[in-house]
């Protein structure tokens, strides 16, 4: 038996960033295609995280964030730039 009530359920939007509390979700989203698409290249290339930063011209700690996904401090134009350097060199 559950002994959970209606109040307790919450439903979703269907909208995963939005529910987690996201302002701009869509945003967020674009951002986190690019650290995606920076993490895999990083890996496929196997460069080390210094070399990578160089590459992108930002510190070696921003290309960890932005290999985990922590990127709500970066602009999307920023990643975008970073994502452009990286692959130019390849």
């Amino acid at each position: 038996m559950n002994d959970m009530n209606d109040d307790q359920i919450s439903r979703g939007t269907g909208d995963f960033l939005h529910d987690m509390g996201y302002g701009n979700p869509d945003e967020m989203r674009a951002k986190f295609a690019i650290a995606n698409k920076i993490a895999l290249v990083i890996e496929d290339s196997g460069i080390t995280e210094q070399q990578a930063a160089e590459l992108m011209g930002i510190r070696e700690g921003d290309v960890a964030r932005i290999e985990n996904g922590i990127v709500s401090e970066f602009s999307v134009d920023q990643l975008r730039d970073a994502m452009e350097r990286l692959e130019s060199w390849r």
